[in-house]
């Protein structure tokens, strides 16, 4: 929750363990890091340090593997049968099939994909195999989970609650092939984030700056369960076509 605007952030993160670090202490990847990834790889190495033991043979024996796999061809499978089916339907009923289960099946991919992305696959090197995995089983989906989970989501990790190194401004101006945070795109449609907005543009002469996240997330009322669900679910979507079409 690091990326919400918090007034009193400042003083929670002087007081996080990963401050009291001297420059020589820390490695270049942590200097390059925002203070609350830096705050929580810290916590973690010290939770690793005093329950490693324990935590260590857990991590190493709770493999996902089957479990993701499963799913990743269940839903990679499916995919590929609708949109046979989708060739022989009118374009009502094929909306209807990419609301459900169409919808589903591609969260399953991206979470599947997800899990590989931060693991290693089969015990493999993850520069080989786990990118062959990424690419091949994003396939199926319209919009494509690879770049995302190759040039955008590792600095999600590294950048977190950090303005000055991701907001919406930056990703829409970048021109790195490492994305800055590409999960801003994703959160801004259900929190605040810090930063400037964008994309930014003329028209007529004028600067204009357009957000369909921004402008989704501001049509919430507090209380209003029903107008929130229908705001975050039109702009998620229409944000999704939009790069779909791109």
């Amino acid at each position: 929750m690091s990326d919400i605007a918090n007034p009193g952030e400042n003083a929670l993160l002087s007081n996080h363990p990963s401050n009291s670090l001297s420059q020589d202490e820390e490695s270049p990847s942590k200097q390059a890091s925002s203070q609350a990834a830096m705050w929580h790889r810290t916590r973690r190495n010290a939770m690793m340090r005093k329950y490693g033991d324990k935590i260590g043979p857990l991590e190493r024996d709770s493999s996902s593997n089957a479990l993701a796999l499963s799913l990743l061809l269940i839903s990679n499978a499916s995919l590929f049968g609708l949109s046979l089916l989708s060739g022989r339907l009118p374009w009502q009923q094929v909306f209807l099939l990419a609301l459900f289960p169409g919808s589903m099946f591609s969260l399953w991919i991206h979470g599947s994909l997800l899990d590989k992305r931060s693991n290693s696959f089969l015990g493999l090197k993850k520069s080989v195999a786990t990118d062959r995995l990424m690419f091949w089983g994003s396939m199926p989906s319209a919009f494509g989970y690879y770049l995302y989970l190759k040039y955008g989501h590792l600095t999600h990790h590294k950048n977190l609650g950090d303005p000055s190194s991701a907001s919406l401004k930056q990703l829409f101006e970048s021109d790195r092939v490492d994305f800055e945070d590409g999960d801003v795109l994703f959160v801004s449609h259900r929190m605040k984030l810090k930063g400037e907005v964008g994309p930014a543009f003329q028209v007529g002469g004028r600067n204009v700056t357009m957000s369909i996240s921004k402008a989704g997330f501001n049509s919430w009322k507090e209380g209003k369960l029903l107008r929130n669900v229908i705001a975050f679910a039109a702009s998620f979507m229409y944000e999704r076509m939009m790069l779909t079409i791109n």
